[in-house]
């Protein structure tokens, strides 16, 4: 048993190739799905319990088997601590198959790169209007306030980040959940998310990353347009997910 099990074991790794595959949106700090296609270039014996992961990263994947002449997907978890651009040149893949007796690892090349983005889940308050905006809010009676942002369209569930000053208070008296009035912004109201770190700590830089992300969501999520400009980048004003993405791309 224990020559058979070592016999096995040693094959099971051999003359396999893998093709990772990332999705395009990855977050520091959280679990990241991964998938390996695995070929088995083997003629008569099959792959069995394999295990992958990413040398020097937390997380691994897990196939049953990968018939001889054929291929499988694994598919599991990694997780980047930072953000960043990463260079990514081995995967491991090991198996204890087929008593558990023995573990069998092999490096393979599988050479490549991932963009990790900062969160955004930092809790911030929303901006305040600078310019035009706010000089228009400043301008006129309470009657006014709604004309600084634009036609009114009608009432939506409350969400972080809202003017209070929206909150219609006799509809929501009557609802679970407090609603609030929402309005078409004008296509002029842009504001700017502008990030200077070259002067601060490692620590502090990195949580003005974060914020600085955290303010783009939420800019998505109102649906203002905003652009993003840094020592390392500009992204012009937009809004949407790809705008989002353009701007996580820069932070990363």
């Amino acid at each position: 048993f224990i020559a058979l099990s070592g016999w096995l074991s040693e094959k099971a790794v051999q003359r396999i190739d893998v093709v990772r595959r990332f999705p395009r949106g990855i977050t520091a700090g959280r679990m990241a799905p991964v998938s390996y296609v695995v070929r088995n270039r083997k003629k008569r014996l099959p792959s069995c319990c394999l295990e992958l992961r990413e040398a020097g990263r937390r997380g691994e994947a897990f196939v049953a088997v990968v018939e001889a002449g054929g291929e499988a997907i694994a598919r599991g978890s990694v997780v980047f601590d930072r953000r960043g651009v990463f260079t990514l040149d081995r995967v491991v893949v090991a198996t204890s198959f087929p008593f558990g007796l023995f573990v069998k690892e092999r490096d393979l090349d599988v050479p490549g790169s991932v963009v990790v983005w900062p969160s955004i889940e930092r809790q911030i308050r929303a901006p305040r209007p600078l310019g035009r905006v706010a000089a228009r809010a400043l301008s006129g009676s309470a009657a006014m306030r709604g004309a600084e942002r634009g036609h009114y369209r009608g009432l939506r569930t409350y969400r972080s980040g809202d003017d209070p000053r929206d909150v219609h208070w006799r509809t929501s008296a009557r609802l679970p959940e407090p609603v609030v009035r929402e309005y078409d912004r004008e296509s002029g109201d842009v504001y700017w998310i502008c990030l200077d770190t070259h002067t601060v700590s490692e620590q502090a830089g990195e949580i003005a990353v974060e914020v600085a992300a955290a303010l783009a969501a939420g800019a998505v999520a109102r649906g203002d347009q905003f652009g993003f400009a840094c020592r390392d980048g500009t992204v012009g004003p937009g809004n949407g997910a790809g705008q989002l993405e353009a701007v996580l791309d820069v932070l990363a």
